[in-house]
């Protein structure tokens, strides 16, 4: 599934045999390299194009297919160290096509770090991760498709069907070429593999919103791996929080799977003996103060029931034994040094490790992390833009709120204001309107800035496990920023316009509301551009609806409507530079307060009376009577000095 209609071409070319990759998604690889431009191959040379490999003839006139067995999988003497601190030591293992093995040991050994080893997202300190002879660290471009990652949480949006779930996974993980109409048979195909018919149109649901069940949410997890049938799967967990039916049933799959070729890494806590049995072999990895608190291999061998025989022996006389409660029962007996001891003098390593390995070069040091090669950006972005407004539209209710609140706050602006702005204007009542109307721009402006950080500060944490994910399969940064961003721009139009329309009309403004709305609109994104980086920078979306209150209160403070900005220290001038509200109300009262009425006092002559009766401030002035103003729209206008 992950090679492209188009991926890659071999031509002949004055005796030169050359090839070239068309921009295939999962990569064309001559040697085990991932080739960018042309590249000429001679005699022997490998050419891989997905799992098909092909070897350039003697003569150069054909390309014959390697009929490889599938890859082994060696961990040969690996350290892992983070932070300065090592976590794991002398961690040699092998594992061959289609056995499915379990990583067993106490709570913090470090099952997890090894997994994150064996699936490439660790480089180690020390020791080779290889892959058919190859180091996975430094073919990592050739490994990625490759290697199914499953997480040990449910890395899903809960508000999308399962069948949503898997089409955008799709979407993101297959060929940009890859048709309609092939995506839905792919996902039928594995939807039937892994016993989810029915459940197409069901949302995924968590543990607060209801969907399908436990079990099947987990199956619905490797489905999204499934969809690119790689060789190699990696499970974190795959049974953590299910009953013992469904953790039954979740390994009984596994194992139809390793039967059918593929080969299986599990992270497992306690299994029952049913679920133990079906494993191959199982890793036990342990520590205490005999280690030094690294974690060490104790175990490699056959499951059952050579393991829980190594750490609890069976007793003569007594009955045998039919749980896994020993193994555990056993390790934590003895120090675990000693077991690494014994376990390295014993039959089952020779079997399982020393007969079975190759030897291997050391790896050199310094290594960094590899990062995934990022193809078909733009087919990125409109996928997570769909996916985006997919689980919004799903979301009714979050949604609701998220439109309803600009018009709910543009009434409530014109509830306090519109009254005070519309006074007629007066020489006495002038003062008191100007205050009311600069205030009613400052307060639509901060809700435009409000709107922006509002909708955006959950969107990345909320989402931080899926973009872990994705990243793994390629996912560019630029396309997910920019398909926040994009969904951002949608959002804010329709809130600006709603609160604009109400403030607007209710309170009367007089200037251009095209530039109104402008500035709105520009404000409302730069508080979204507040909320993604705030999102982006926390951790929970609880911390980042904590934190968002204290960032809009410095755009109160200083934004220019409580103390005038010339009257600010010199030293908080810059701060009121970079808050957003005091742009985005400067951009909002000058433009209203050069287009409302001037009012220009009548100086009497001096022959008029001096004493004027008074009048109702609301009752319009005689022309020319001294004392009153009349208003003006084609006067001086005030500069923007005195608008400040």
């Amino acid at each position: 599934p992950a090679v492209s209609a188009l991926h890659a071409s071999v031509t002949h070319e004055r005796g030169r045999v050359i090839v070239r990759d068309l921009g295939s998604m999962a990569g064309t690889f001559v040697d085990g390299r991932r080739i960018e431009r042309p590249v000429e191959i001679g005699p022997g040379s490998i050419v891989q194009v997905g799992e098909r490999r092909f070897q350039l003839s003697a003569d150069r006139l054909a390309l014959e297919p390697v009929h490889a067995p599938a890859d082994v999988i060696e961990a040969a003497d690996v350290a892992v160290e983070a932070s300065g601190r090592r976590l794991l030591e002398d961690v040699s293992l092998v594992v061959q096509p289609g056995e499915m093995v379990a990583i067993m040991g106490p709570s913090g050994a470090g099952k997890s770090t090894l997994l994150s080893v064996l699936n490439g997202q660790v480089v180690p300190a020390a020791g080779r991760i290889v892959v058919g002879g190859l180091d996975l660290h430094d073919h990592f471009d050739l490994f990625r498709g490759r290697i199914g990652y499953v997480p040990q949480d449910d890395i899903l949006h809960a508000d999308l069907t399962v069948w949503q779930a898997l089409w955008y996974a799709a979407r993101l993980r297959l060929p940009p070429d890859t048709t309609d109409a092939e995506i839905e048979r792919r996902i039928r195909a594995v939807i039937a593999e892994l016993g989810l018919t029915g459940t197409e149109r069901t949302r995924v649901g968590d543990q607060r919103k209801r969907g399908v069940s436990g079990g099947q949410r987990k199956r619905v997890n490797l489905a999204m791996e499934l969809l690119t049938d790689p060789p190699i799967l990696v499970l974190d967990e795959p049974t953590s929080g299910l009953s013992s039916t469904d953790a039954l049933s979740v390994i009984e799959l596994l194992r139809k799977l390793a039967d059918a070729g593929k080969t299986i890494l599990v992270t497992i806590h306690q299994p029952s003996l049913d679920a133990f049995q079906k494993f191959d072999a199982v890793a036990v990895i342990a520590r205490d103060a005999s280690t030094g608190q690294i974690g060490r291999l104790a175990w490699y061998g056959r499951a059952w029931p050579d393991a829980v025989a190594f750490f609890e022996p069976p007793v003569p006389g007594q009955p045998p034994v039919t749980n896994v409660d020993g193994l555990l029962r056993g390790l934590a007996a003895r120090p675990v040094s000693d077991w690494v001891r014994q376990w390295q003098q014993s039959v089952a390593k020779s079997i399982w490790v020393d007969r079975r390995s190759g030897r291997h070069a050391a790896a050199p040091g310094g290594r960094e992390a590899p990062q995934p090669r990022v193809t078909a950006r733009f087919t990125q972005w409109g996928t997570l833009v769909r996916r985006t407004l997919a689980v919004k539209a799903a979301d009714r209710w979050n949604t609701a709120v998220l439109i309803a609140q600009a018009p709910i706050v543009g009434l409530l602006i014109a509830a306090v204001f519109s009254k005070a702005v519309r006074h007629a204007p007066t020489l006495e009542l002038w003062p008191k309107v100007g205050v009311n109307v600069a205030t009613t721009m400052f307060v639509t402006a901060l809700a435009a800035i409000w709107f922006g950080c509002s909708s955006t500060a959950r969107e990345i944490v909320t989402e931080w496990p899926i973009y872990n994910r994705e990243r793994m399969v390629g996912l560019s940064i630029l396309s997910y920023v920019a398909s926040k961003v994009t969904v951002l721009l949608g959002i804010a139009a329709v809130q600006c316009g709603l609160l604009l329309g109400i403030v607007a009309w209710t309170c009367r403004l007089d200037s251009s509301w095209w530039h109104l709305y402008a500035v709105l609109y520009a404000a409302a994104l730069a508080g979204g551009a507040v909320g993604l980086l705030l999102s982006a920078t926390l951790r929970t979306a609880e911390a980042a609806a904590g934190v968002l209150p204290v960032l809009l209160l410095p755009m109160i403070v200083l934004g220019g409507i409580l103390v005038p900005l010339t009257d600010l220290p010199r030293l908080t001038q810059p701060l009121a530079a970079a808050m957003p509200s005091r742009w985005a109300f400067e951009g909002m009262v000058v433009p209203e307060a050069l287009e409302r009425p001037r009012l220009r006092p009548h100086r009497p002559s001096a022959a008029a009376p001096q004493a004027v009766t008074p009048r109702d401030a609301s009752e319009p002035p005689a022309p020319g009577e001294p004392g009153r103003t009349a208003p003006d729209r084609k006067s001086t206008r005030l500069n923007s000095s005195h608008a400040n």
